[in-house]
């Protein structure tokens, strides 16, 4: 068996690579990655597809992925391949009439995000989907857009060896004032800056933004002009870093973008607050809402404005057994998903 794994970024930026790659070395699959290097920076053990140019707008962009296609058609098409690993629904339009004519039920689909190309070439994405033998993604807020004649495996953006190592039960609530973390990509400046407005300058709470991204600046300039007291900004971090940083944490701020792009996501964060048992923060009416009113363990906020009172009311009937219990309900559906999802590219890398 010979496999390719198609992926459109730099391997950095897809850690749960690594899942299908623990099965594909456990299985001594013989397997190429080959990746898009958007950043002109040289990756080992992939073969990568460098841009002529940093090219910009629409045209130059266009022109771009029809490279792009050619190269990954000409090297899987030279190197004789059973069966393709396609990482994002823009992938596999851009390749659907080579998957449909050379791998028809042989490739396996991960959707990871919506793409806005999706409304241009629906029925082209739809084709392509129903032709793949394996379709996994990362949240069940995906199905509200994807065809709903089709089965789909769930595999979470988690390390499984963070699930088996669970941590030991954690001091609540330590102080007097309530710690509200942001960690990770800080990618979204009006939800953040709508959470700093609903806290800012409030003696009760202490905000602390852990991480880098487009918005780090614009809230930097914020609490600058506005001058916030209660509020601190960490910049960038290890993953080895990350409990330390969260150990005197009361809440996580999951709050995203009021959009469609926004409300079918699973973020990794809300699996950081069932690992590291820290209440998370999320908006009604998303993915995240649904499952935190399913295992109860954060609050659901419908507005801005609430967010004091409702972080201040959690704060005063806490229950520590029963938010303990509920983190490790949804870890323990988190691990069968993972089982099933192992289970299933098993059985497609193995399939002839």
């Amino acid at each position: 068996m010979k496999i390719a794994l198609v992926f459109p970024n730099n391997l950095f930026k897809a850690p749960y690579l690594n899942y299908y790659l623990k099965i594909l070395n456990e299985q001594n699959i013989d397997y190429t990655i080959y990746n898009w290097d958007r950043v002109w920076e040289t990756e080992t053990n992939c073969i990568s597809y460098r841009s002529k140019e940093k090219s910009s707008g629409k045209w130059n962009r266009l022109l771009e992925f029809l490279r792009y296609r050619k190269f990954i058609t000409s090297h899987v098409t030279n190197e004789r391949y059973d069966k393709v690993l396609i990482f994002s629904c823009q992938i596999s339009i851009l390749l659907s009439s080579f998957l449909l004519k050379r791998f028809k039920n042989n490739y396996l689909v991960d959707i990871r995000d919506y793409s806005k190309v999706i409304p241009f070439f629906r029925r082209t994405f739809h084709k392509v989907l129903q032709k793949a033998e394996l379709i996994c993604i990362s949240s069940h807020g995906f199905e509200s857009w994807l065809p709903n004649n089709l089965n789909y495996v769930m595999s979470h953006n988690v390390n499984k060896q963070l699930l088996e190592n669970n941590i030991t039960e954690r001091n609540f609530f330590k102080t007097n004032t309530i710690n509200v973390d942001t960690i990770g990509a800080l990618r979204d400046h009006t939800s953040n800056a709508k959470v700093i407005d609903a806290l800012k300058n409030n003696t009760q709470f202490y905000m602390k933004f852990i991480g880098d991204g487009y918005a780090l600046p614009l809230l930097q300039e914020k609490a600058k002009n506005e001058n916030i007291s209660n509020i601190d900004f960490h910049g960038f971090y290890q993953k080895e870093e990350e409990f330390d940083l969260l150990k005197n944490t009361d809440f996580i701020n999951i709050m995203v973008g009021n959009d469609f792009l926004s409300q079918g996501l699973t973020s990794n964060r809300l699996y950081l607050c069932a690992l590291y048992q820290i209440p998370a923060i999320v908006n009604a009416q998303t993915e995240q809402s649904r499952i935190i009113e399913k295992f109860d363990f954060g609050i659901v906020i419908d507005n801005f404005f609430e967010l004091e009172k409702r972080l201040i009311d959690y704060k005063n009937n806490f229950d520590q057994r029963k938010f303990v219990s509920n983190c490790n309900q949804f870890l323990d559906q988190v691990k069968k998903d993972q089982n099933i999802f192992e289970l299933r590219v098993n059985d497609f890398v193995k399939s002839t």
